[in-house]
């Protein structure tokens, strides 16, 4: 935090970045924003049947991704809505039974790139938290491939992320998050229309 006393101009990666360090640091600069590969992430999705699958970004070891929060939320939503919904996770290994959702949740373990974009256009519904204030290209990724985005309201991503519009957000409570999560997985027109503004908005920037 002393670097951002130096006088010096910044280049921030978002625009919430760069009114977060203003704001409590007094440097000034300049933001952009982050694009996706366009050729990869996209929302040319394929005709699916069967039941709503919800995409869960999981990574037990980073706490600024909230997974004890979405994987309770997720539980309660399985037993819930059982054969309804289909849930998935990826980001890192980890063993289902290891955290009492053995036979409600499948682990992908890590993946790269090329394969998260199909799995994304396979998925219905995405949640992935972000408690810090840097970016997370997970919303964006989701977004692109015309997926329903839901994740916790942090004010540093209101430059992207608009509820009810081209997301879904939340309070980082179990029962607020399953509250979001079951609006989008039991409202298809819903799921519609945020999923294809959610395009749209990714799509107005490119790295070029």
């Amino acid at each position: 935090e002393q670097t951002y006393q130096l006088g010096l101009q910044g280049i921030f990666n978002t625009p919430g970045l760069r009114d977060t360090v203003k704001a409590l640091h007094g440097m000034d600069g300049f933001a952009f924003e982050p694009a996706v590969d366009s050729a990869l992430f996209h929302d040319r999705r394929p005709a699916r049947k069967g039941p709503v699958r919800v995409f869960f970004y999981g990574r037990p070891g980073n706490e600024r991704n909230g997974f004890e929060l979405g994987l309770a939320a997720l539980a309660r939503l399985k037993r819930e809505l059982g054969p309804a919904v289909d849930i998935v996770t990826a980001g890192a290994e980890w063993h289902p039974e290891s955290y009492g959702v053995r036979g409600l949740v499948t682990n992908l373990g890590v993946l790269p790139a090329e394969s998260t974009a199909a799995l994304y256009r396979e998925c219905d519904v995405g949640l992935c938290f972000m408690f810090t204030r840097h970016p997370s290209y997970l919303p964006l990724e989701m977004m692109a491939c015309g997926v329903t985005v839901v994740t916790n309201d942090n004010p540093a991503n209101h430059w992207l992320l608009e509820d009810g519009e081209n997301c879904l957000l939340s309070a980082p409570t179990v029962s607020c998050v399953l509250a979001r999560l079951r609006a989008a997985v039991t409202d298809a027109p819903l799921r519609a229309r945020i999923g294809a503004r959610a395009a749209e908005r990714v799509r107005r920037t490119s790295w070029e």
